[in-house]
């Protein structure tokens, strides 16, 4: 009975063992997820930034001039160029 006993007790331990390891493995892979994803976002809001602050060459009123995209109208000749 004894001994049936402290095999309990011992099985006991090791699941309590396993379970920790498993959700010390779950923490460290959702730490590693989420700062992953905040690295990515912030490449986002890089590219965002750089998104909002385009510029163009275009013609208007007889004269070249540089003007946001946001402000390009239907009299505006802007050119098209291939970049590699």
């Amino acid at each position: 009975m004894k001994s049936f006993t402290s095999s309990c007790r011992r099985l006991t331990e090791l699941a309590l063992l396993c379970c920790q390891r498993i959700s010390n493995r779950a923490l460290l892979e959702m730490g590693n997820r989420s700062v992953n994803e905040y690295k990515l976002s912030l490449q986002f809001q890089n590219l965002n930034g750089e998104n909002r602050n385009m510029h163009m060459e275009v013609i208007t009123s007889g004269k070249r001039v540089n003007v946001l995209i946001y402000d390009i109208v239907v009299e505006n000749v802007f050119f098209l160029t291939v970049t590699r």
